[in-house]
């Protein structure tokens, strides 16, 4: 899975709860002439090693929700859906990816712009290089010892 399906991903699980005709939905790319009420969402990703095979990746997903006009309860109404979407995992393709954290907080100069802070966790497998050609044929001698 690539970064950009897993983003992809993310977004049609909070499209199919909030439709992208009534919200918009933005990237970090959009600094301004957004249209409210919306979501900007990105993710932030850390990649290590397990071993030889397999790659641990961590991302943080940040959704920012931004409203026409001040409303907590909105506020409080969207943590709650947003916390159902991303209960234990989320399906991204064909697979699911565990959730390990879900936190909000509020932002913004007046700090009344909901945001979300999910921690994402899954595997994937590292695919070896292989710049020298495969061994075709193995030839063995054997001696035993009486």
């Amino acid at each position: 899975m690539t970064l950009s399906e897993l983003l992809k991903g993310c977004n049609e699980a909070l499209q199919a709860v909030f439709p992208i005709e009534k919200y918009g939905y933005y990237g970090v790319d959009i600094v301004e002439g957004y249209t409210a009420p919306c979501f900007f969402v990105q993710i932030k990703p850390t990649t290590t090693p397990v071993n030889r095979y397999i790659r641990n990746n961590e991302v943080t997903l940040y959704i920012n929700y931004f409203q026409t006009h001040t409303d907590e309860v909105d506020l409080f109404e969207k943590a709650d859906k947003i916390n159902q979407i991303f209960d234990k995992s989320v399906k991204i393709g064909d697979r699911y990816v565990h959730v390990e954290d879900v936190s909000f907080d509020y932002v913004g100069k007046d700090r009344n712009i909901l945001q979300a802070t999910i921690e994402l966790q899954y595997h994937t497998a590292i695919k070896p290089d292989i710049t020298q050609p495969l061994m075709t044929e193995v030839s063995m001698n054997y001696n035993k010892e009486e």
